[in-house]
């Protein structure tokens, strides 16, 4: 009979079982931290020849000084280190029409070889000063030059200057008409010196939209 009555007793007073609480599984999610993209002002490093720009070629005959000049086409890129040099042949004078028609028919032969070009493939010297937009300086030019079907590797000097965002630069070029194959134009009045110079005045920059 005691014994009926404590086993209730003995029931009520043993606590509940403690439930666990839920485990958070805190699955910590790093936050990606996207780095701010810093504001870039791409400045394109490569300029286009501009219609000031000249170029001139002189030698000497018996009779007087041979010179002539040629407008050309190109553009210079000061951070590759590179350019592009064109001239339209059929475009170079002396001044004198007869003299013309036999540089242009005779020893440059136009209308099968259009243009003389030159490739800058390489420039040494100032390039920082010529990278930066400011200053002046001189540089090596180093590349293919083609005069009708002959192509020599040739390196050419050259000064430089910046001024308001314009590059200026000139150099001279000294060859022999015989190293492009070039035929003698000397006439039986008037002989003409086998030697020469190209000088160019490039200003370049970027051309209008």
């Amino acid at each position: 009979m005691i014994l009926g009555l404590l086993v209730p007793l003995a029931i009520a007073r043993t606590p509940a079982p403690k439930h666990a609480a839920p485990v958070k599984h805190a699955t910590a999610q790093a936050k990606a931290s996207t780095p701010e993209k810093a504001v870039v002002t791409v400045r394109s490093s490569d300029l286009s020849f501009l219609p000031q720009s000249a170029l001139e070629f002189h030698s000497s005959a018996t009779l007087g000084a041979f010179e002539g000049s040629g407008p050309f086409a190109g553009h210079i890129d000061v951070g590759a280190l590179k350019g592009e040099l064109d001239v339209p042949t059929a475009s170079l004078t002396t001044g004198s029409g007869p003299r013309d028609a036999r540089l242009l028919s005779y020893c440059l032969e136009a209308p099968k070889f259009s243009e003389i070009t030159f490739r800058a493939t390489s420039m040494t010297g100032d390039v920082a000063a010529l990278r930066s937009g400011s200053g002046a300086g001189s540089v090596t030019l180093t590349g293919p030059l083609t005069i009708r079907d002959v192509t020599r590797a040739v390196s050419v000097p050259a000064s430089f200057r910046w001024d308001g965002g314009e590059l200026h630069m000139s150099g001279r070029y000294d060859l022999l008409w015989s190293d492009f194959g070039v035929p003698d134009p000397s006439i039986i009045l008037s002989t003409l010196d086998p030697a020469m110079y190209v000088t160019f005045d490039i200003v370049a920059g970027k051309a209008a939209p």
